[in-house]
């Protein structure tokens, strides 16, 4: 709902183990493109500084990714929300994306797919989005750039990302 786009399932488990996923290892979050050192993927999930923490991708590398390997564990999607930066319309903000999922890292299967999609073109603004097929449970689950962005360049700049839907414990 409204302003509480941010308590799904990585939100869950930062709760249940007390600091951020990544750098505790609960979930390994990487990407093919990180802009500098400061902007790492796993600032995408530091919900603690959530209008001040970003992640940044290169502007030059066609395809980037942040993949989120959820190790021992399974995620089925129904939904997951972005926030974009702090850019005024037609800058860096995704316009062509999809939400892909894997068991193994290698083969992968698109469950969402954005083309020309104007819904993140603003300041600082957060949009959830829904899974329209069903999706089976997955270790792994990577938001992945498939066109240029509204500045028509390849640089990825997000403040957050949330998923929803069931997660699957080791037994």
């Amino acid at each position: 709902k409204e302003g509480d786009e941010f308590n799904g399932l990585l939100r869950y488990l930062t709760d249940e183990t007390g600091e951020n996923i990544h750098d505790n290892e609960t979930v390994n979050i990487t990407s093919n493109s990180i802009n500098t050192d400061n902007v790492k993927p796993r600032n995408l999930v530091d919900y603690s500084n959530i209008d001040t923490c970003n992640y940044c991708s290169k502007r030059d590398t066609i395809n980037a990714y942040v993949c989120f390997d959820f190790k021992n564990r399974k995620i089925q999607l129904s939904s997951y929300s972005l926030k974009s930066f702090k850019y005024d319309p037609n800058y860096f903000h995704l316009k062509n994306w999809v939400i892909e999922t894997s068991n193994d890292g290698y083969h992968w299967k698109i469950i969402d797919q954005h083309i020309n999609d104007p819904s993140l073109n603003a300041y600082k603004v957060t949009r959830t989005f829904n899974i329209r097929q069903s999706t089976e449970f997955s270790r792994f689950v990577r938001l992945r750039q498939t066109g240029k962005n509204w500045h028509d360049d390849y640089y990825i700049v997000l403040y957050s990302i949330e998923f929803y839907g069931k997660l699957e414990n080791p037994e």
